[in-house]
């Protein structure tokens, strides 16, 4: 009844530790896009596949004339006060310009927050243009790349660490209610089931990203998420790695006790029995202790009051 009762024990904090595993893989995973370098890189590499068009390469000379006479202001284009000044366009290529322009754009962003992008853009339209009149009432809206912030990351590694907490707990009860090298086996197996699928979720999205072509939203996307990619795959392949580690310990170590266990001399009735040898032989009877007292020899019997009997 005991034993039962510990196994169900185990099999119920093994299957809550493998949700809490799994919940921790998916905030670690949401936590990566946001960081700094992923989140700059993914807005600017989307935004510059989108805005270099061959219009604006022809109006270029315009822009860098327009930069050289205000080098110390900053610089507007089509109403569009940008975060740069005249004097950082000198010298650039159209490429080159849309680029830096885009990069500052995406740091604003990640620092600051999409508000600070957004009312920076409806701040700066044109008044009484035909556009701006058309356009009245709608503001500008980053969407989706609204989230990628500091702000954002911040929340989900907190949360993220928090959830780390049950993980642990449960863990450490898994291992309570284990036995011998189960202790090391359950929380293994844990582990392992809980990696294998995000290991092979980004081994397949580090192989997309590296085989996906570079012209395009799709591969500059593509070429931001490659890097994030395979450190996700490396990282659940280590953990995959581990809790197979884990597994083939248990199970060789289940395998070698069993074996010493076995390879032990079974002792049998008669040697049990027989005294070591090293110990002096134990008398069998009180006649025995009077003969080992009087140095062995033999006296006649004597009556109840010392008198030699004929």
């Amino acid at each position: 009844m005991g034993s039962s009762w510990r196994m169900n024990a185990k099999w119920l904090f093994g299957l809550l530790c493998l949700a809490a595993i799994i919940v921790a893989a998916v905030l670690y995973s949401a936590s990566k896009p946001t960081e700094r370098d992923v989140s700059t890189s993914i807005f600017s590499s989307i935004l510059i596949s989108l805005a270099k068009d061959d219009e604006g390469a022809e109006a270029f000379e315009e822009y860098q004339a327009l930069a050289v006479a205000n080098p110390d202001e900053d610089f507007t284009i089509e109403g569009i006060t940008l975060p740069i000044k005249g004097r950082e366009l000198i010298g650039l290529s159209y490429d080159e310009a849309v680029e830096l322009v885009i990069g500052r754009i995406a740091e604003i962003l990640y620092t600051d927050g999409p508000d600070a992008v957004e009312q920076f853009f409806n701040d700066t339209s044109v008044a009484g243009s035909e556009e701006s009149a058309a356009g009245e009432g709608e503001e500008f809206n980053l969407g989706p790349f609204a989230i990628l912030t500091q702000d954002t990351h911040d929340l989900i590694r907190r949360i993220f660490t928090f959830s780390l907490i049950p993980v642990l707990v449960l863990a450490a009860l898994l291992v309570f209610f284990s036995r011998r090298f189960g202790r090391l086996g359950s929380p293994g197996v844990v582990l392992a089931v809980g990696a294998a699928p995000f290991a092979l979720l980004w081994l397949i999205a580090k192989g997309a990203t590296n085989n996906a072509g570079q012209d395009g939203v799709e591969g500059a996307l593509a070429e931001a998420l490659a890097p994030m990619a395979g450190e996700l795959s490396t990282t659940f392949l280590w953990l995959l790695a581990l809790g197979v580690a884990l597994v083939l310990a248990s199970v060789a170590g289940h395998i070698g006790f069993a074996l010493w266990h076995r390879s032990r001399p079974t002792p049998t009735r008669g040697q049990e029995e027989t005294p070591p040898p090293d110990e002096p032989e134990q008398p069998n009877s009180l006649a025995d202790e009077g003969a080992t007292a009087s140095g062995g020899d033999e006296f006649p019997s004597i009556g109840p009051r010392g008198v030699p009997q004929a």
